[in-house]
């Protein structure tokens, strides 16, 4: 019988052509693979060259940065912030008398003092080499990129001139790789070009024609024939060893090249030559063969594609009429099983997307113990039942917490519950002549009227979560699997918000001991703390901030102070008015406080409250000097309450006013001093405690120069 096996035997033995192909390749690979590892060796070699080349530069300029970082004038310049003396004497002069057209100065608060250049208005303290320069306290160098492109950047930290002491801000100096330079390289290192890539796109060029990567791009520092010209990429890093942008080197294509390119179209040619023939042959004796392989495969492309059910008319006996036959049989289970696999799938998406809508809703929600109620009418739509109840541990009892729907068929979920939280497992049931049946972990085949699962907590059942229908025989296993599911959404959801609880807990004395560090350096400082942070939370709240808003504006309000530890005693509870000198040092109590704050990781966004816990509503307060809106919200609102308390409160200095005179005060610097939109809040919450209180015409407020004189009324020394 001329079978399948020997007409394909006999095409085969036609294809002669095979060994040639096999010796034409292994000769090929063993010639080839000798000229192009020598090829590659040098292209390597020009490439480490050029990069060195590179590094040459990035090193000169970070001789520059080395001679301008330790420089006494340079750091009392940046701290006074004197940005004439900084373009005249750094980041202007080096780009008017340099190869170095980019510099920046930084200040300690990672601000932009003073740049030039490419640099100019963009904070270049993010950059990898700058913050690797400041935490190593030396100078650095590396390959980075800014607005797109790749600079030599050299960074160090701006010190006095023996180099001690801290510092007092950053000076960063940087070269653009442009096409000038790469052509200046190009031309050191013998190469015919050189372009510089970012992602895809190139950024710089020995000339304007430069070419984009191929896509997909080869890898980096593998060999490549392009055009007349051979290239390798090789990778710019960053201090952290991070690729900032890609050097493709170009060199015009060598003899060995050549000779392999003129050797592979040589055995392409004879190969193809050979494959043509036997392919003349083969088919002519594969004719007869290839027919019933074709339906087959054009069946079998039905089927993925959707079409299950194919049957093939194949009367032949032998081997293909034989798989024809297994073919036919196959299509007819596979659409079977699809068609109950996607009833199935359908199934399974409604559920899952449930349980999503489940985590996401407890995972949002503020409160999880109010939301269950919520969520207990969500269950009881997901699984289509009548009743829907959550029942939790409380003081020792499985009490019911949330419900939805209507209790039917007698079914005790509360005893469902108990039992499946003393079982620690999952339990169902269904209704009996005399009593429910119970069955513990599944359901019976028929199915069960009512489930209920256990809410575990590391191993500790604290609740248990259950559903009923009317219909006896509602829920199988798979539901069982779900409501399963739900359970340990809810289960994490109260884990969680018990963590939270107990982690607020913890800032809250975190917050306390710190208030209480105040105490012994100023008496009067400790309680002010608690009365102002009473105050400025009831503002806080009537003007609508969040609930997290307000709390860290407790915190700021406790905390506002702290800085008065580093004040001496003789000045912090001076009985007479201050010098100038004097408050000077007393008004650094908030940039001391915002130092010792912001080291503490989760009271690091009130850092910056308590620094301008001070600044008046006009620009004349202190530190910054800032005003209006640049003003925090919560630092205004601090600033209010703080000047009330003071007013009404004995200090060494004066005596307390009465409260009409206080409130008097805050609506005379109403619009100057203070934020006036605060001042009316304020005054909402607090006047009608004062029956007597009574407007009056507003009145310039005191500038700063007299504040620090007078002791002004609106106003104390820090607090």
């Amino acid at each position: 019988m001329w079978t399948f096996r020997r007409k394909f035997l006999a095409a085969f033995l036609l294809a002669a052509c095979a060994p040639l192909a096999t010796y034409a390749v292994m000769s090929f690979r063993s010639t080839s693979a000798a000229l192009q590892q020598q090829e590659q060796r040098q292209m390597h070699e020009r490439s480490a060259a050029i990069v060195a080349t590179l590094q040459e530069k990035g090193a000169a300029v970070l001789d520059q940065v080395r001679s301008f970082a330790p420089w006494t004038v340079f750091a009392h310049a940046v701290d006074r912030r004197d940005v004439p003396w900084l373009e005249s004497n750094v980041t202007v002069w080096m780009n008017q008398n340099t190869a170095i057209h980019s510099s920046q100065v930084l200040g300690m608060d990672h601000s932009v003092v003073s740049s030039a250049g490419d640099f100019k208005a963009t904070s270049l303290w993010n950059l990898p080499v700058v913050r690797a320069a400041f935490k190593a306290k030396r100078c650095l160098f590396a390959f980075q990129r800014v607005k797109g492109r790749i600079f030599l950047v050299a960074a160090g930290r701006i010190t006095r001139d023996d180099g001690k002491g801290p510092a007092h801000g950053m000076v960063v100096f940087g070269e653009a790789i442009d096409g000038p330079m790469l052509a200046q390289v190009a031309r050191t290192a013998g190469v015919s070009g050189l372009t510089l890539y970012v992602g895809a796109e190139p950024v710089a060029a020995t000339s304007p024609g430069a070419v984009e990567l191929p896509l997909p791009p080869p890898a980096v520092g593998r060999v490549f024939v392009r055009g007349n010209q051979t290239h390798v990429l090789t990778e710019l890093d960053d201090t952290n060893a991070a690729p900032v942008g890609v050097l493709e080197v170009s060199v015009d294509r060598s003899a060995i090249t050549v000779t392999t390119a003129t050797l592979r179209r040589t055995i392409t040619y004879a190969v193809l030559a050979a494959l043509a023939i036997a392919l003349t042959l083969g088919l002519v004796m594969a004719s007869a063969v290839s027919r019933p392989l074709r339906r087959l495969a054009q069946a079998a492309a039905a089927i993925a594609s959707g079409e299950t059910r194919q049957h093939l008319d194949v009367r032949s006996r032998d081997e293909v009429g034989r798989v024809a036959q297994a073919f036919n049989t196959m299509s007819e289970r596979i659409a079977q099983e699809l068609d109950q696999l996607s009833s199935k799938i359908r199934g399974l998406t409604v559920e899952i997307s449930s349980l999503g809508t489940v985590g996401e809703t407890l995972t949002q929600a503020p409160d999880v113990r109010t939301e269950l109620r919520r969520l207990s009418g969500m269950v009881r739509e997901i699984f289509a039942a009548d009743y829907a109840a959550l029942y939790l541990l409380d003081d020792g009892e499985f009490r019911l917490t949330a419900s939805s729907g209507n209790l039917k068929n007698g079914y005790d979920l509360g005893e469902l519950c108990n039992q499946t939280a003393l079982a620690g497992e999952a339990v169902t049931a269904r209704p009996g002549k005399a009593k429910l049946s119970i069955t513990m972990g599944r359901t019976t085949g028929q199915g069960a009227g009512a489930l209920a699962v256990p809410l575990l907590l590391k191993d500790t059942v604290r609740g248990a979560l259950a559903v009923a229908s009317s219909a006896g025989d509602r829920f199988h296993d798979d539901d069982l699997s779900l409501l399963a599911a739900v359970a340990s959404q809810i289960a994490m959801a109260l884990q969680n918000a018990e963590a939270y609880a107990k982690l607020d807990a913890v800032y809250l004395e975190t917050v306390t001991a710190l208030a209480a560090a105040m105490e012994a350096k100023d008496h009067y400082t400790a309680e002010h703390a608690d009365s102002l942070a009473a105050m400025a939370t009831a503002v806080g709240q009537r003007m609508g901030l969040s609930e997290n808003d307000v709390r860290q504006m407790q915190y700021a309000a406790v905390l506002h102070d702290i800085g008065k530890i580093g004040i001496p005693g003789q000045i912090l509870n001076k009985p007479g008015k201050l010098s100038d000198d004097e408050f000077h040092v007393m008004a650094e109590h908030t940039v001391i406080g915002e130092r010792i704050i912001s080291r503490i990781e989760y009271l690091g966004p009130i850092a910056r409250v308590i620094r301008s816990a001070h600044e008046r509503w006009d620009g004349g307060g202190y530190p910054d000097r800032i005003a209006g809106e640049e003003i925090p919200l919560a630092s205004r609102i601090i600033f209010v309450c703080d000047a009330y308390h003071a007013m009404t409160s004995d200090r060494p200095y004066r005596k307390a006013l009465p409260v009409e005179e206080a409130l008097e005060e805050l609506r005379r610097n109403a619009g100057t001093q203070f934020d006036a939109k605060v001042v009316e809040v304020f005054e909402a919450e607090f006047a009608p405690l004062v029956p007597d209180a009574v407007s009056s015409p507003a009145t310039p407020a005191p500038t700063l120069a007299q504040t620090r004189g007078k002791q002004s009324l609106a106003g104390s020394r820090g607090g």
